[in-house]
């Protein structure tokens, strides 16, 4: 096991790192089964879904969603950043790997045990009988995750992602079989637990036998610049989770539970575009940066590429959502919650922010700047639960929404200046990159908002006009995208092709 970078690292050929459309072809190619693997999912998950809300109580969702606040900030500080130094930074031997391994899986292991030690008092202050069992369950995973969590960034680093996809829905059918299952034969939570376990372990037989790497004693040697690295992501990482956590533990005491929960569940609404198209994008943006990381200039071309196609694809979906926001809330959801349609149209601009400032981010822990990421944190916790508290107080629900727009430009800002002073890009190669899809939303804005306003239009009941809006306004931006934008629909056809 040699102790140099070795010329093929996970799969990935070192010459791809300096070969740009090669890198950028293969990312996207293998894009595809993630794709595939997420949608193949989500058919599976939303029966599954739909039939364990019938047979469980909400009581039994209850267990989950308490222990979740601790696994989920235990996942936080175990993985500690190395999964980002692995994927971002620069390659690694064989036998460093191997001790970055064994520091993960040892940090995991204290991480489950510490929260496990305090089951029992968790039990008790949130007066839940059987919450320490579920706990000791659900932590018992982390030793999992510890095994996996440097091999699937290595295959990720090594564009391994049909591997990665076939894991993932392994993961998806067995939670959901196990889960089913045991709901069936009357185990209340015990199911999900049951199903959560499943998957899990499914998941981690698979990249296991598809890495073919094992976790070395851990060691300082050789590794200094990735654990001071994944030092600062850590900072990061907890900062960020603090912060944005703080519009329930600081908007919630201000708002109240009503307004939280019609704010909470605009956000889930709002988000989704995120979830489905740009945390896809997200996903392959990591690798691509990752292996283009010795050519600045290349880094700096490849992000603006990067932020043209999510713009292309995420602007209009979130305009779209914020210019029917009434016909959905009120056709679909109902009038009680159309108090919050302003909330979701506000949290819509915000999360059409997020796939730049994303990868910006990834831009800039690739480019030896990860410090950078860290000071993004720490203002963000010292901005936002400030504003979640002053903007609630005197908006209410709609505060809670405004309140995130307030870092978001400095943040962006911060790492925007630090970007283009690093690769040497201008200004204007920003502009022009996000001018044709900044003009399609507009244009899609004015012709949907005129036909709202037609008299044929204000006579329709909510759902026709929902469809009939959200064609017209599919309809006006793909045009607009074949005639101004068909460059772009050309590379993209071509790659595809390749």
């Amino acid at each position: 096991m040699s102790d140099s970078p070795a010329g093929v690292q996970g799969g990935l050929i070192r010459r791809d790192e300096h070969d740009s459309a090669e890198v950028e072809r293969r990312v996207l190619n293998g894009t595809f089964w993630i794709v595939a693997s997420r949608w193949a999912s989500l058919l599976v998950t939303w029966p599954v879904t739909i039939v364990l809300a019938r047979l469980l109580s909400p009581a039994d969702y209850g267990y989950l969603a308490v222990v979740a606040v601790f696994t989920r900030f235990g996942r936080i500080v175990a993985e500690a950043g190395v999964s980002n130094t692995v994927l971002l930074g620069p390659l690694l031997s064989d036998r460093r790997y191997a001790r970055l391994h064994g520091w993960s899986l040892l940090l995991f292991l204290v991480v489950g045990g510490t929260i496990a030690a305090f089951a029992v008092p968790i039990e008790h202050v949130y007066k839940t009988p059987g919450l320490r069992w579920v706990l000791l369950a659900l932590t018992s995973s982390f030793m999992l995750e510890g095994l996996t969590l440097l091999p699937i960034a290595r295959m990720r680093r090594g564009v391994r992602f049909r591997e990665l996809a076939v894991a993932d829905t392994a993961r998806v059918l067995c939670d959901a079989g196990a889960s089913l299952l045991c709901a069936i034969n009357g185990f209340g939570y015990w199911s999900l637990v049951a199903g959560y376990l499943a998957g899990h372990a499914c998941h981690a037989m698979f990249i296991l036998h598809a890495a073919g790497m094992r976790p070395a004693w851990p060691s300082t040697r050789g590794l200094s610049e990735p654990l001071s690295n994944a030092k600062r992501l850590l900072v990061a990482s907890i900062t960020n989770f603090a912060a944005e956590s703080s519009d329930a533990w600081v908007g919630g005491a201000v708002v109240g539970a009503a307004a939280l929960g019609g704010y909470t569940f605009m956000m889930s609404l709002a988000r989704s575009p995120i979830e489905k198209i740009a945390g896809i994008i997200a996903f392959a943006s990591g690798t691509l940066l990752g292996n283009l990381r010795a050519n600045t200039a290349r880094i700096g071309q490849a992000v603006l590429r990067l932020a043209r196609i999510t713009s292309l694809l995420i602007f209009p979906a979130f305009a779209g959502i914020a210019l029917v926001a009434d016909d959905l809330v009120l056709g679909i959801l109902g009038p009680k919650w159309h108090p919050f349609v302003l909330s979701l149209r506000i949290l819509c601009l915000f999360f059409a922010m997020q796939p730049l400032h994303s990868a910006l981010d990834d831009a800039a822990i690739t480019l030896g700047h990860s410090k950078a990421s860290a000071m993004n944190g720490v203002i963000s916790l010292l901005i936002l639960p400030v504003s979640f508290f002053v903007f609630g107080r005197y908006l209410g629900a709609t505060g809670l929404a405004l309140a995130w727009l307030v870092p978001r430009p400095i943040l962006i800002a911060r790492l925007l200046l630090l970007f283009n002073r690093t690769t040497g890009l201008r200004l204007s190669s920003w502009i022009s990159c996000f001018r044709e899809p900044v003009l399609g939303v507009l244009l899609m804005a004015l012709v949907v908002s005129g036909a709202q306003r037609l008299p044929g239009m204000l006579a329709l009941s909510h759902l026709p006009r929902l469809i009939f809006l959200s064609a017209l306004g599919a309809t006006v931006y793909a045009a607009f995208l074949l005639i101004f934008a068909r460059a772009d629909v050309l590379w993209l056809r071509g790659l595809i092709k390749r």
